[in-house]
């Protein structure tokens, strides 16, 4: 990537085309599916051949993307159909197609056959995924679209659905391992690393999705900062709003979410007043806030200074309407456990997520509602919205009357728990290494699985973020890492697994998950990375790869 030729660097252009074509000769009997687009044509361009890409790259395509594998031209793999390219040189447009209608009306309107591409299933399947065609008259476009994002795109852009062409496999890929030397954790001897499929969905235009399950099979979500449904939130301000959903369905990649609406609540003296950790239990959905304001002088770009957790407003009517006891905040520490930021302060409880004990605390190992978040007590830790030193947990029976009264927190304290916040341990410290932080209990593992997001380049929070997962037994620890991610997204955030969908065993040495995140709200000038990352709710399918 950062080669030199003749004496000087290689053009980012360059650089892409030697990429895209080692990754053709590096997937021997599958070929890539290649996204491109030419401006000034207004032409979709999918390629899965070698020939294909240097038409693009010489003809002014911009290259958008890998999205999944197609059996490649070579040799038709039993059970396909030929997936082939026409072009339109009176449209100049470009229509890839494999079913006998798609290919009909190739001819029918006087498209030119290209090339096969490759070979795709005419049939859906178990781990099939659809190429639809979606068409635009007044671009005169024809669209093959391969991912979620690109149909999202689609519709967005005008273009209406035409057909399904076929459908390709999905494909498991490792992320690799890259911890720091400085890792604290000794490496997981029960789960070995975590793969991404082809497979996930974007909901929304929006971030801050931590879904609970209530026993209705409705999930309850939080969301801000950006528009779903034509309902739009934001959390900075004096006056901010934050914003609620419900998330319908058993199938991740095919939900439906509706009554979305907004809150309005008051941050002063902050200026930001954000969503954080969400349960729906025993009719009550109990939502959290938290504080952000940009106190530091540290220069990270984003919400420098990470605030208290102010409480919890609840709703016993699913969100029609909310019992908020903190409208107005009087002081810096009129929060929950009396924590500030002000004059350089440092929070333990910032930006605190419920524990996923799965459907209404169904495994909790005492009944009660668990909190992580993270935090710092070094008066110059940088402690943001996605970074500080240490990870703290509390504890509490939910209950809609006492739920915001102090004294019936307990807070963990080492080895005991204790009813005096200042008291509270962190269940572990790595400097600067710590940051937005989940946990969800897995039972067909028996294993507490925790989600770390920080910043690669300490103490920006608007370019590249790492995440780890973390396993232990307990919720306490101790700690063993499965893997390190440098660069996830390559800024990805609010990462965490909704027990809804995940397995409910392990299949050959696999166990199946779907990862929930956010990213590339401010470092988004390069391809996501997985393809699922964008700002939206991103549900990857993933699985952990067992001993």
């Amino acid at each position: 990537i950062n080669a030199e030729y003749g004496g000087r660097k290689l053009l980012m252009k360059e650089r892409v085309i030697i990429f895209l074509l080692f990754s053709l000769v590096l997937a021997e009997f599958d070929a890539p599916i290649f996204s491109f687009y030419n401006f000034d044509r207004q032409d979709n361009l999918v390629t899965c051949t070698t020939a294909g890409v240097q038409y693009a790259n010489s003809n002014g395509y911009n290259y958008y993307g890998i999205h999944g594998l197609v059996p490649s031209n070579e040799t038709q793999t039993p059970g396909t159909v030929s997936l082939e390219q026409y072009y339109n040189y009176e449209r100049q447009d470009s229509l890839c197609v494999a079913s006998e209608e798609g290919k009909r009306d190739a001819k029918t309107f006087n498209y030119t056959f290209i090339r096969t591409e490759g070979w795709v299933f005419p049939n859906s399947g178990p781990d099939k995924i659809p190429m639809k065609l979606y068409w635009n008259a007044q671009r005169q476009d024809n669209f093959l679209v391969t991912t979620p994002d690109e149909e999202q795109l689609a519709i967005s852009s005008g273009y209406v659905f035409i057909r399904i062409e076929g459908y390709y496999s999905n494909v498991w890929s490792a992320w690799p391992n890259d911890p720091p030397p400085d890792i604290p954790f000794p490496r997981s001897t029960v789960i070995k690393g975590l793969e991404f499929s082809t497979k996930w969905a974007a909901y929304g235009g929006a971030d801050t999705w931590y879904p609970t399950e209530g026993a209705d099979g409705v999930l309850y979500t939080p969301w801000t900062d950006g528009t779903v449904n034509g309902v739009t939130s934001f959390s900075g301000g004096s006056k901010p709003t934050t914003g609620y959903a419900h998330a319908i369905g058993d199938d991740p990649l095919n939900l439906t979410i509706n009554a979305v609406n907004v809150f309005v609540s008051y941050a002063t003296p902050y200026t930001g007043r954000y969503p954080c950790g969400s349960l729906y239990y025993k009719g009550v959905w109990y939502y959290g806030t938290y504080l952000l304001d940009n106190l530091s002088p540290d220069g990270c770009g984003n919400w420098c200074t990470q605030g208290p957790f102010v409480g919890y407003r609840t709703s016993t009517d699913r969100g029609q309407t909310w019992k908020e006891p903190r409208l107005l905040l009087t002081g810096w520490n009129d929060t929950i456990f009396g924590e500030s930021a002000q004059n350089n302060k440092k929070v333990k409880y910032g930006a605190p997520h419920v524990i996923d004990f799965g459907k209404e605390l169904e495994f909790s190992p005492d009944g009660k509602m668990y909190i992580i978040g993270h935090g710092a007590v070094r008066p110059d830790a940088p402690v943001s919205w996605i970074q500080g030193d240490q990870v703290y947990v509390a504890r509490v029976i939910p209950d809609i009357e006492t739920i915001n009264d102090i004294s019936s927190w307990e807070f963990y304290a080492g080895n005991r728990w204790s009813k005096d916040v200042s008291q509270a341990a962190p269940l572990f410290t790595w400097l600067n290494r710590t940051g937005v932080v989940t946990q969800t209990y897995i039972p067909a593992l028996k294993k507490y699985i925790t989600c770390v997001t920080t910043p690669t380049f300490s103490p920006s929070t608007v370019k590249q973020f790492d995440t780890y997962l973390l396993e232990s037994d307990n919720i306490t620890g101790p700690f063993s890492y499965i893997i390190y991610m440098r660069e996830f997204g390559p800024e990805a955030y609010f990462v965490n697994i909704p027990s809804k969908f995940m397995a409910t065993s392990v299949a050959d040495n696999y166990f199946e998950f779907y990862l929930s995140f956010s990213a590339n709200f401010a470092f988004n000038k390069q391809p996501p990375n997985p393809p699922s990352g964008g700002y939206h709710w991103a549900l990857q399918q993933s699985r952990f790869v067992l001993s």
